[in-house]
């Protein structure tokens, strides 16, 4: 990441033995026989996986740094983000004795089972100690079945040991494999799944009507295309609206032409973002289209 340099590596021979010794703190800054560091493998790996960034964002970022540390296509940042991955894999692998010892340090660890998947793709199951947080397997498979599951929890068993409990939904794969895997530990319903349950099967008839009312009224369209006219009429006022923004900063409002469209902007994004509130939860009792209809009414009764 501080620019490209030139390396000249002395190779030492043992008179004795032959053994061949190569610079340990060169193998520290870039991997054998590569010439891209370790500190830009995890600056793509951390783009990709933890910022979101797409090889096209991540490449234009690179270009700021392009006269000092060289041009990166969009292949050879494919290749280091399944690189990183390995890598941070093997990384994981190689701690499993210290991840274990630490759980053991702290009375035990509890483990956490879900899977994740849309449709017919392949899910991906992810075991956590819910005490330190730390993800202790996370694997890709075919379906959530009993066979599946009983692999993936027998890996965590011969990694880590036996919890001293176990969490999961109400899936019956998981059910029968935590039986057969982990006989006698404490199995508990995780209480999130039960309650989305059980909000699906009361809610939804109801819930289907309101979504139906919504989309029948265009409500998300309408929302979008207040909050796009404001911006726009607010961007073609840019000086008049930064005096707008900082007078509302302070408390201390004045009369302004664009303050019903400052309004308008606010509370449409207000409703927009309110919306998307409770989507990651999957959880019907603060289901998406009721944030939207909850939202639209305080906003229609403030107004």
């Amino acid at each position: 990441m501080t620019g490209p340099f030139v390396a000249h590596e002395t190779f030492l021979q043992c008179p004795g033995c032959k053994v061949i010794s190569s610079s340990e703190q060169l193998k520290r800054i870039v991997p054998s026989r590569c010439n891209i560091a370790y500190d830009v493998l995890v600056f793509v790996g951390r783009a990709l996986f933890q910022r979101f960034r797409t090889s096209s964002e991540i490449r234009a970022e690179w270009a700021e740094l392009v006269e000092r540390n060289g041009f990166i296509s969009l292949s050879e940042i494919h290749y280091l983000g399944r690189k990183f991955i390995a890598l941070l894999a093997e990384a994981h692998r190689l701690a499993t004795p210290r991840i274990r010892r630490s759980m053991k340090f702290a009375g035990g660890y509890v483990l956490h089972i879900d899977a994740m998947h849309e449709g017919g793709a392949p899910a991906l199951m992810t075991g956590m100690d819910s005490l330190s947080d730390i993800i202790l397997s996370s694997v890709k498979i075919s379906s959530e079945n009993t066979e599946n599951t009983i692999h993936f929890l027998a890996d965590i068993k011969s990694r880590y040991g036996t919890p001293t409990a176990c969490v999961h939904d109400m899936g019956s794969g998981i059910c029968r494999a935590v039986n057969e895997v982990f006989p006698g530990v404490r199995d508990y319903i995780c209480h999130f799944h039960f309650l989305r349950d059980i909000g699906k099967d009361y809610l939804e008839p109801a819930y289907q009507v309101l979504r139906h009312c919504l989309q029948q009224h265009a409500a998300s369209l309408e929302l979008h295309a207040i909050a796009r006219d404001a911006r726009k009429t607010l961007g073609d006022h840019a000086e008049e609206a930064a005096l707008l923004a900082d007078a509302i900063k302070q408390g201390s409002l004045s009369d302004s032409g664009l303050l019903p469209q400052a309004w308008a902007y606010l509370n449409a994004l207000w409703v927009i973002q309110g919306k998307h509130a409770g989507e990651a939860m999957d959880f019907h009792l603060i289901a998406p289209c009721w944030g939207l209809h909850r939202d639209c009414s305080r906003l229609t009764a403030r107004s």
